[in-house]
């Protein structure tokens, strides 16, 4: 129980790493606001507001689907009595291959892993899609998208979230560590 305010404590503390770099998607999308709302201050605030928070809500969803699904990975582990220390050492193994994989760091790989560059590209063609449509639900959908994309505060969480063996906890884990960033990331707009 202790790992879960560990990871909102996480969560609260990493906030200006996500303005870094989750900020550069919020303001693209937020240049990319409908022009309805750009004369009257009033419902620009108020349409800028709501297409932040449900690009937060895209992106917590995303963080807890994660977590529930690390939780059982690590519950059927235990069941399995697969010892923790192998379980979390291949899951992070796995998470430092992908990384160096999209840095372009490990080219001889890529035909191994070949599935989950196809699932790259797709998700940012996609998000690109989304960024510059101007329907507020939208930014729920990039908020999902972004959630997938790779983070080392989302990795250090999955793997707490993992090493849990609760579907309960991995989940409920994931939520609080991304709540507290979500404050930051409303605080990131474009300058007018």
């Amino acid at each position: 129980m202790s790992d879960i305010y560990l990871l909102f404590l996480v969560g609260f503390f990493g906030g200006l790493h996500c303005i870094g770099m989750c900020g550069p998607i919020v303001i693209a999308y937020s240049v990319n606001l409908s022009s309805y709302s750009q004369n009257k201050s009033y419902f620009k605030n108020l349409n800028t507001f709501l297409n932040h928070i449900l690009y937060n809500l895209g992106r917590i969803t995303t963080y807890t689907f994660m977590g529930v699904t690390a939780g059982f990975l690590g519950s059927a582990a235990f069941y399995f009595q697969i010892h923790r220390p192998y379980v979390l050492i291949f899951f992070g193994s796995l998470m430092v291959i992908f990384s160096l994989i999209l840095f372009g760091m490990l080219r001889k790989l890529e035909k191994y892993f070949l599935t989950f560059i196809i699932i790259n590209k797709f998700f940012k063609k996609k998000v690109s899609g989304l960024i510059e449509s101007d329907k507020p639900i939208n930014r729920f959908y990039v908020g999902i998208f972004n959630g997938f994309f790779p983070c080392g505060l989302s990795y250090a969480a999955i793997i707490s979230s993992l090493s849990s063996g609760s579907l309960a906890t991995g989940g409920a884990g994931m939520l609080l560590s991304g709540a507290p960033r979500m404050m930051k990331i409303l605080t990131t707009d474009c300058p007018d």
